[in-house]
């Protein structure tokens, strides 16, 4: 506020010098001197005038918007998986920003910021020309690279702000040119087809190495297959219809092959099943004739010892028969029993005492009677 007495002061002279004299008395009319009595109607009660005031107001605005826009213009954000690059004056700092919130000088001082982790990106479609001369398209290639942030300082200085594009992107067009410029139309579209990420990533990694020291890491690289000329495109669809086909027969084959291996197999294993039931039910039959043999000679056995036994019964019965009977046998009981036997006869005929029955009862008879 010291100032604003001093331009007052200044612009209440006639002087031509002043800072404020020849512009004031221009754009806002006479000055006060001319006025005369004016002045104090156009001043406030402190001495100051409202041209002072406006003036000031206005310096005030500015610089309110200068210091706004220096705020705006310094502070800054660096997100995740990023890396802050400043420039001063377009020379590259040293310093590097990680994650957050920052700030820089304004107005002088740019910042770039920097993917650093493991980023997609889907290429413009790369047209390449095989060793027999048909163009392909290959597009939707995916590169997924990562950047080392120790070296990104070498990259930017040596490569620009497109390191990606002058390492990676184009690396892998020239690859995938240099397969094709080697290759057949057959090959590059058929049967090396799956080789083609294999050469292009090797050839990619070992130009990076030379170029850059392996600042920039090739992750992964997707490559479908080229589009090629329609025509030759109708002749790999006819040849894949008849090669279909081919397959089709062929797997016909085998599915008949297969089933009668199959019948074979059944067939042997019914087989091989009838001659297990059979040996199964023989040896059942073998098991249950020799159980009744078994049963058979247990059987004998017990009617042998039976029969002993018996013998042995009667033997014995026979042999006390004889021994009572050899105790019996006496000459007295035999004429008794004869004596019995004649006795129930009724009659009897003998011709004398000569016959051999008339002798034998001559004999038996007489000694009965004459021992009576």
């Amino acid at each position: 506020m010291t100032t604003i007495p001093f331009l007052n002061q200044h612009s209440s002279q006639p002087n031509s010098n002043g800072p404020f004299a020849h512009g004031t008395s221009k754009i806002n009319g006479p000055s006060s001197l001319e006025l005369g009595g004016a002045e104090d109607h156009n001043s406030k009660p402190g001495g100051y005038s409202i041209t002072c005031i406006l003036f000031t107001g206005l310096i005030a605005v500015i610089a309110v918007f200068v210091l706004i826009a220096c705020l705006v213009n310094s502070v800054h954000r660096v997100n995740e998986g990023n890396v802050g690059v400043y420039f001063r004056s377009g020379a590259l700092l040293d310093s590097l920003a990680g994650p957050g919130l920052h700030t820089a000088l304004p107005f002088i001082t740019t910042m770039m910021e920097v993917v650093v982790r493991p980023e997609t990106t889907y290429l413009d479609p790369l047209t390449c020309t095989t060793s027999d001369g048909v163009t392909n398209i290959f597009r939707n290639v995916q590169v997924i690279c990562s950047v080392d942030q120790s070296k990104l300082r070498y990259l930017i200085t040596n490569y620009g702000n497109d390191m990606k594009k002058v390492l990676v992107y184009d690396r892998v067009a020239e690859a995938v040119q240099a397969f094709c410029a080697n290759s057949s139309i057959d090959e590059v579209y058929n049967s090396k087809f799956l080789e083609i990420e294999g050469f292009v990533k090797e050839m990619v990694t070992e130009k990076i190495k030379v170029l850059a020291d392996e600042a920039i890491t090739v992750l992964n690289l997707f490559i479908p297959k080229p589009d090629i000329p329609p025509m030759i495109a109708q002749n790999y669809r006819e040849v894949k219809i008849e090669w279909t086909k081919k397959l089709v027969a062929e797997e016909k084959k085998k599915i008949e092959k297969i089933k009668k291996e199959t019948e074979i197999q059944t067939a042997l294993l019914e087989a091989e099943k009838a001659k297990q039931v059979s040996e199964i039910l023989t040896m059942q039959e073998i098991k249950r004739a020799e159980g009744l043999d078994k049963i058979a000679d247990i059987d004998n056995e017990r009617r042998r010892k039976i029969g002993q036994t018996d013998s042995d019964i009667s033997t014995f019965t026979a042999l006390s028969d004889a021994a009572v009977n050899k105790e019996l046998l006496t000459d007295q009981f035999i004429k008794l029993q004869l004596t019995k036997a004649l006795m129930n006869n009724t009659k009897m005929y003998f011709s004398g005492q000569d016959s051999a029955v008339g002798g034998l009862i001559n004999t038996v008879l007489g000694g009965v009677f004459s021992g009576n």
